[in-house]
């Protein structure tokens, strides 16, 4: 009979950690399926909302509710901004994280979060 484990590939992946403001994080290896439908539900609906709302909103539900809170009070909005895209093209854009190195960037400063895509 055909067996397949749908679990390995994120196990293989382990979690995503980082550190900013201090404070070390870990992440799931990817985002749950509620998490995914709810990128898709507000990406209809962000044309509705202010820009730091937007901001707010995206952060907070890929990193969650309690991380979003103490990462916005112990860090600065840039690296919270490099931080949001960081994890848009892991979560969203198909790129993960190999053996715990995370993929440079040449510089994301200049880049806005809110207006990259969230398909």
């Amino acid at each position: 009979m055909p067996e397949r484990d749908f679990d390995e590939a994120i196990r293989e992946r382990g979690p995503i950690k980082f550190t900013i403001g201090g404070s070390d994080y870990s992440l799931p290896a990817a985002l749950p399926a509620t998490k995914h439908l709810s990128v898709a539900r507000a990406n209809r609906e962000m044309s509705t909302l202010e820009k730091d709302e937007r901001f707010e909103f995206l952060f907070a539900l890929l990193v969650g509710e309690e991380n979003s809170k103490q990462i916005m009070a112990t860090a600065e909005f840039e690296q919270i901004s490099q931080l949001l895209l960081w994890l848009m093209e892991l979560y969203l854009g198909g790129e993960r994280i190999r053996n715990g190195d995370a993929k440079e960037e040449a510089s994301t400063s200049d880049v806005d979060p809110l207006s990259a895509s969230i398909s």
